[in-house]
């Protein structure tokens, strides 16, 4: 990933860190009721946030070492949640998390080489040039 993607990717993923936080520590009743599985909400939440950990950094200690804190930034998210009215502390919330950001690592580390080869030209798609 060039200066300027790597740029952008940052800045977009710590928006959905601080986008988490914000909704994880946003009472019950300002959240409203989400449709669907609460831990499926979860395991892909941690999924699309591990994405981009294999696109950052190369070698498995590095992806390991971030997809691990990735797994604490939400088991800390999860105990801001027992002092959230109207929110709990589940250990399911952790493993449901820890396995998105597991899954979104393989995803990523799958698909990393047809991503970084990807490059979007207008002169490729005559569409886009219009």
């Amino acid at each position: 990933m060039q200066g300027r993607q790597r740029q952008w990717v940052a800045l977009l993923w710590t928006l959905q860190l601080l986008i988490t936080a914000y909704y994880s520590a946003l009472p019950a009743a300002r959240l409203g009721v989400m449709p669907g599985s609460d831990k499926l909400w979860h395991l892909s939440g941690y999924l699309i946030l591990a994405l981009p950990i294999p696109l950052f950094w190369t070698g498995w200690r590095k992806v390991c070492v971030a997809g691990i804190l990735l797994a604490l930034y939400g088991v800390g998210l999860e105990f801001v949640q027992r002092y959230v009215p109207g929110r709990g502390f589940e250990l399911a919330d952790m493993l449901a998390n820890s396995t998105g950001v597991l899954c979104g690592i393989v995803l990523a580390t799958r698909l990393r080489g047809p991503l970084l080869a990807f490059r979007w030209s207008p002169a490729a798609n005559p569409e886009n040039s219009r």
